[in-house]
């Protein structure tokens, strides 16, 4: 795909530049386990590659351990998430290197020098574990804990604009183009009138590309 070199970009991390679903599943299956006091992986796994849970896909991860919860019938303790997070930052550190991100995305920032943000709703822990093996940082980081309202809240990258504004004034909101993998990301990127949104890997709209050798930027 070739599209015209952009004056930003906002970029999205799981799923869009790491293949971090699997972990983090893993870990979630792991903590529901824990709170049922019993195995049930099978069942989570199940729930997990069903048709219901296609239609919410990319919700946040609190949002989205309350959701198997739920249909699992397993009761969260007050403190669920803090206990979810803290399985998945003790392995992160050891589970992180090159082979997880998405095929291409680093010889992509080393390719172009757009500058670009991070907008993701996950933590600062991770995402400066992240940091470390990339070939540049990006200009802006929009986390998790940096905003009030979650994709697909417009809140994410509304902060996002603003602050790349602040950088490279003036910058329209079509100087700037988005990469997301999800519905939630999309809809989050669309109410705070962004386009072009280009999907990574999981095509559920168009334009879609695979990986990352498959952009090129003219």
């Amino acid at each position: 795909m070739r599209v015209y070199a952009p004056k930003f970009m906002f970029i999205d991390m799981d799923g869009t530049i790491l293949k971090t679903e699997d972990y983090y599943f893993q870990r979630m299956g792991e903590a529901l386990s824990s709170f049922a006091g019993k195995d049930v992986m099978v069942d989570f796994m199940k729930e997990l590659n069903g048709p219901a849970f296609r239609a919410v896909r990319g919700i946040s991860g609190s949002k989205t351990l309350e959701w198997f919860a739920n249909r699992l019938d397993i009761p969260l303790p007050a403190d669920a998430f803090a206990k979810y997070r803290q399985r998945v930052i003790a392995g992160f550190k050891e589970w992180m290197n090159e082979a997880r991100f998405i095929d291409g995305f680093l010889d992509f920032l080393k390719r172009y020098d757009t500058p670009y943000a991070l907008v993701t709703t996950t933590g600062r822990v991770i995402i400066d574990e992240v940091l470390k093996y990339l070939p540049r940082e990006p200009e802006i980081i929009i986390s998790g804990e940096d905003v009030k309202e979650k994709k697909p809240s417009p809140l994410p990258y509304i902060y996002a604009y603003r602050e790349a504004m602040g950088l490279f004034f003036p910058l329209f909101k079509d100087e700037v183009l988005v990469f997301e993998d999800s519905m939630p990301g999309f809809d989050s990127a669309s109410r705070a009138g962004l386009s072009p949104i280009i999907n990574v890997n999981t095509c559920l709209w168009e334009p879609c590309i695979h990986n990352w050798h498959e952009i090129e930027m003219i």
